[in-house]
């Protein structure tokens, strides 16, 4: 039991089936003794006798039961709550010689209204309770089985043509799918016998078989039925009728489901008098079936398997398929031609899935005579005798092995500098997995001064001898993006490598690198790390690199954490002070749609202000530095909380930024929920954009997260796609409805082909998956063209508007 003056919305989230509500003296004078007997019991028990604590109550949870004291002051909630809640059991406690409860019950139009004789005792009230939320819970059986029978009625009267007739025979129901057949209105159809409907073709015995069938015999009948339409022309049906019998077993009346067979009946007709079916004609009727037999043979890989999936049949193209010739394959084991990853158990498991559903279609791998590995859509289904037992298993394989390596190749386009020939910083990624070693970072200084020196077409030149030169490094060399590059050093201890940097610092200022037989300086930065993450700490390393002057730059784990030690303590008591004083605020920033540019939603951006120094901080300031403390999940909360508060005051549908931190901590995850089932009717109205970073791991996490999300409707984005650590696979798997295109690839789309045809990539991918694209840093008119041009559907940045407090406007 729970006291309201110790209640925290937050904490309700438990395995308890319902909530009560206790409105009386009773349990506040028995309180230790109610929470010793109802602390087992399937139900959460708050107690208050204050007005405004119980309207809370009621706002926030779903309370099933309220057992309340007759007051005066309770008549109108009572009456409030018998308007907005006429579902709530209700049992109220009065003296047995007052008639306030029989003049209070005339006037409120509850579902279950109750009354307790006072005295009673604490067990005399649990043993109330336990026996209206039975009642509850029978009452609430009772509306599902109606509400699933009434959706079964649906269906039906969808679906089927629908009459009911009385135990004569005389209609007293028909659908409208009846009437629409037939002609006839529901008027001109009900208390006429069936005979209105039947055609002079049908024989009267059909009838009399029927009739006997369904009165005599009270089964049910089954039969194809021609019936006549109101202007004379006919109609086929697939006709039962069942016999629906009263407890005593007399017929109460008839149900009679159709199903319209006109054009099928129609077709018959047609082949009869088109080819004179006989008898003596079922040699061309062989013949015909041979011609579709030898079609399917030439066009589909066919084989058949036997129980103990052996095979017994192979068709030529199968043979030409796999390499085989059909002496080689019959009898053989069919497992035999998958690759060892595939198991034999999974094949089993797929037999099983056949009998229980009748197919199996899925992908599935090929083993060929020469070992190559081919790919194949595969359909599997029994073949049964009479008795319905399987006889033999049919497989119809398609080839689709060309779409498999067209697909790789998609991916490892995506993974590769066509320019330079090197691999790009999605295969950096995948490489360094599980590996050990020392990364080097490399940086062209002034690369874009010496882009508008000599030109696209020179600078590319540059960046090619390049990657000429760093390919003598090591394999393992890659081209990131613009004038970034990497190489690895496999099993290579970070004193080692150093030495290997200053020796490649050398080897450029000695290179002479041409271009239009003119020399051009080539200068270089190195950022050098062992530490995971590699491409980070390089990064890092690199960053502190250029703000020494220093050329070459080692990362440092201890010497990196005690020169920011001081900032961060500082930053940590600003956060610490902005939650206190709920100076942790979303702006927002607008997305608008590139064909019209108008909004269509807005971003929730974190900002933190520092009343001190009178200043906005960047989420990039103060984010980061937060995750080290307790305090990241709080901003995450307050900015849920703010930002749904905005929705209901606006409902302008919101976008919401969610880290792999946030998926992972349950709190936050019951937080999620707990709002999304507060504000239900505006759910759809937000979208949670999953940052892509390069700490998302456990992908089923996030998989969660997004199943619960899109139990209220909510829309899912992946925020800064293709910022490096796409692993487009398995976001695709995900799913998403958006795809937010990463800013860095934006910016200078209109002068950087490179990132052009990587969006153009990202394009192809998302227009095939259905999904839609935004492209953030919108900041001038040039880039928003370019993106308009290629198709994005939605732009965000300062081109159309900057981030603002709306929540003040």
């Amino acid at each position: 039991m729970q006291n309201i003056n110790h209640f925290l919305i937050e904490q309700v989230f438990n395995e308890k089936n319902k909530n009560i509500l206790i409105s009386s003296n009773i349990v506040n004078n028995n309180y230790k003794k109610f929470i010793s007997l109802s602390s087992s019991k399937n139900y959460n028990s708050f107690v208050s006798t204050k007005i405004q604590n119980i309207n809370f109550l009621f706002s926030s949870l779903d309370i099933s039961l309220l057992i309340i004291d007759i007051k005066e002051d309770y008549l109108e909630l009572l009456k409030s709550l018998s308007k907005n809640k006429p579902g709530l059991f209700v049992i109220v406690i009065a003296d047995p010689i007052s008639n306030q409860f029989l003049n209070i019950k005339k006037n409120l139009n509850f579902t279950f209204f109750d009354f307790l004789k006072k005295p009673i005792t604490i067990e005399e009230l649990i043993y109330k309770i336990d026996n209206s939320l039975d009642i509850l819970s029978s009452l609430n059986m009772t509306k599902s089985k109606y509400k699933l029978l009434n959706q079964y009625k649906e269906t039906i009267d969808k679906y089927s043509i629908v009459s009911k007739t009385d135990s004569k025979g005389n209609i007293t129901y028909v659908n409208d799918k009846f009437c629409k057949i037939s002609g006839y209105k529901s008027n001109e159809l009900l208390g006429k016998p069936h005979k209105i409907i039947r055609h002079e073709d049908m024989s009267s015995q059909i009838f009399k078989t029927m009739w006997h069938t369904i009165k005599d015999l009270k089964q049910v009948w089954k039969g194809k039925i021609k019936n006549k339409k109101k202007d004379g022309s006919h109609y086929w049906v697939d006709t039962i009728i069942n016999p629906i019998l009263d407890s005593d077993g007399k017929i109460i009346e008839y149900i009679a489901l159709r199903t319209d067979i006109t054009e099928l009946e129609e077709r018959k007709e047609f082949l009869k008098k088109q080819f004179n079916i006989t008898y003596d004609k079922l040699e061309d009727i062989n013949s015909i079936s041979k011609l579709y037999e030898e079609t399917l043979d030439k066009t589909t890989i066919i084989l058949r398997l036997s129980n103990d999936l052996k095979i017994l049949h192979v068709n030529e193209l199968f043979c030409e398929t796999f390499g085989y010739t059909k002496e080689e394959l019959i009898g053989r084991d069919h497992h035999d031609l998958f690759p060892s990853e595939i198991k034999k158990e999974f094949i089993l498991d797929g037999i099983k899935i056949i009998k229980e559903k009748g197919f199996w279609k899925g992908q599935l791998k090929g083993l060929c005579k020469n070992g190559d590995i081919k790919h194949f859509i595969t359909t599997v289904v029994p073949l049964k005798d009479k008795n319905d037992n399987i006889l033999e298993f049919m497989v119809i394989r398609v080839d689709i092995t060309k779409v498999v390596q067209y697909q790789k190749e998609k991916e490892f386009l995506l993974s590769y500098d066509e320019l330079t020939k090197l691999k790009g910083r999605n295969a950096l990624n995948n490489d360094l997995k599980n590996k050990k070693g020392t990364l080097l970072l490399i940086d062209i200084i002034d690369f874009k001064k010496l882009n508008s020196l000599i030109g696209y077409e020179g600078a590319d030149e540059i960046l090619i001898s390049v990657a000429n030169l760093l390919k003598e490094e090591s394999k393992l060399t890659y081209r990131l993006y613009g004038d970034i590059f990497a190489v690895f050093y496999e099993n290579e201890k970070i004193e080692h490598v150093n030495t290997k940097a200053i020796n490649l610092m050398l080897k450029f200022e000695s290179h002479k690198f041409i271009y239009d037989n003119f020399e051009i300086p080539v200068s270089i930065n190195i950022g050098i790390s062992d530490t995971v993450p590699y491409l980070l700490t390089a990064e890092e390393a690199i960053s502190r690199n250029k703000k020494s002057f220093n050329k070459i730059a080692r990362y440092n784990y201890d010497i990196n954490e005690k020169t920011s030690d001081f900032k961060n303590l500082d930053m940590l008591i600003k956060i610490k002070d902005a939650l206190e004083n709920d100076n942790i605020v979303p702006y927002f920033q607008a997305i608008v749609s590139l064909e019209t540019k108008e909004v269509v939603k807005y971003e929730s951006l974190v900002r933190l202000i520092d009343e001190k120094e009178n200043k906005i901080i960047s989420p990039y300031e103060f984010l980061e530095i937060s995750k080290k403390s307790k305090m990241y999940s709080q901003i995450t909360k307050n900015v849920l909380r703010k930002s749904i508060e905005f929705l209901k005051s606006t409902n302008i549908p919101i976008s919401i930024n969610i880290s792999f931190e946030d998926l992972i901590n349950s709190d936050v995850l019951n937080y999620i929920a707990f709002l999304l089932q507060c504000n239900e009717k505006i759910a759809n109205l937000i979208t949670f954009e999953i940052l892509e970073s390069s700490e998302i791991k456990d992908y089923e996490q996030i998989n969660l997260f997004i199943n619960l999300v899109r139990k209220y409707n909510c829309k899912v984005a992946i925020d800064d796609f293709g910022s490096g650590y796409s692993n487009f696979t398995q976001l695709l798997n995900m799913k998403p409805d958006i795809i937010k295109i990463d800013g860095s690839l934006i910016k200078n789309i209109d002068k950087d082909i490179n990132s052009r045809n990587i969006v153009e990539s990202i394009l192809i991918l998302a227009k095939k998956s259905q999904i839609k694209t935004v492209a953030e840093f919108i900041d001038n008119k040039k880039v928003h063209n370019v993106v308009k041009e290629l198709g994005i559907d939605y732009g965000q940045g300062f081109y159309y508007a900057k981030p603002e407090d709306l929540m003040k406007k």
